[in-house]
This record gives structure tokens, sequence and C-alpha cells, in this order.
């Protein structure tokens, strides 16, 4: 019975540990590689390297790649437009 009560508990933190693991995924997005960003901006490797080493564009490394997500490069996106977009009026 000890063996079973300690399987379900186990079950249970795994099923814990994966339900935290798609939430941060919903939050974060999916994980790409700098030159994925770069075209998903439409830039050049270069320019979206300078926008995370200017902290516009958040990202990390593993070993000697920078990665960064989906959502991050949609929030740059949104807040330029926020910041730049012109509303026209027609006259």
């Amino acid at each position: 019975m000890k063996i079973l009560n300690i399987l379900c508990i186990e079950e249970c933190e795994e099923r814990t540990v994966m339900s935290q693991l798609e939430t941060d995924r919903d939050e974060i997005g999916n994980i790409i590689s700098l030159s994925e960003a770069a075209k998903y901006l439409h830039v050049s490797y270069a320019t979206a390297f300078r926008l995370v080493r200017d902290g516009e564009l958040k990202a990390f490394r593993i070993k000697n790649i920078w990665r960064t997500s989906d959502v991050l490069c949609r929030e740059y996106v949104r807040k330029q437009l926020d910041e730049q977009a012109v509303i026209c009026h027609s006259t």
C-alpha cells in the first residue's frame, strides 16, 4: 500500500511540474534562435543582436547561441507600434 501511495504522490508531482511547464510555455512562447528572431522581425542578424545588446529585445545564451522567444518578438513589435505608430486622419 505504501508503494502505491508513493507512486501516486510521484505521479501527482509529475503532473504538477508538467502543468507548470505548460503555463510557462504559454507565457514565454516558443524558444527561437536569434537568427529566427531576425527573420521574424525582417532585420539582419546584426540588427537583432544590436537590439539584444541595447536591451530592447530580451534574450539569453545557451553556450554561444543566443535565444529569445516568439512572444518576446511580438511584444517588441507591439511596443514599437505603440511608440511609433502614426494616426492618419483623412481631410
